[in-house]
């Protein structure tokens, strides 16, 4: 898992290098039906810190879908920076 979450990383940090530090953090939620895998992320960059969070059926999908999130959010920052 570890190795898996250190690629999806890299590819962030090849697009944003200035995003420079991660915190990941992974939990099982178990409702009454089923258990959701939960992967948070803290993305330490200029400014305030970016966080995001899902749960999915896989850690993998909850990883994916997380990264995307950051991805998005990353986008909107790299504009505001350069926006001046």
């Amino acid at each position: 898992m570890e190795d898996f979450v250190m690629e999806k990383l890299e590819k962030l940090a090849k697009k944003y290098p200035w995003a420079n530090h991660a915190n990941v953090f992974f939990k099982v939620d178990k409702g009454a039906n089923s258990e959701q895998n939960t992967c948070e992320i803290e993305l330490s960059v200029p400014g305030p810190k970016l966080f995001a969070k899902t749960s999915a059926d896989t850690f993998e999908m909850s990883v994916l879908r997380t990264i995307d999130t950051l991805g998005k959010l990353l986008k909107k920052r790299k504009a505001k920076m350069y926006q001046h």
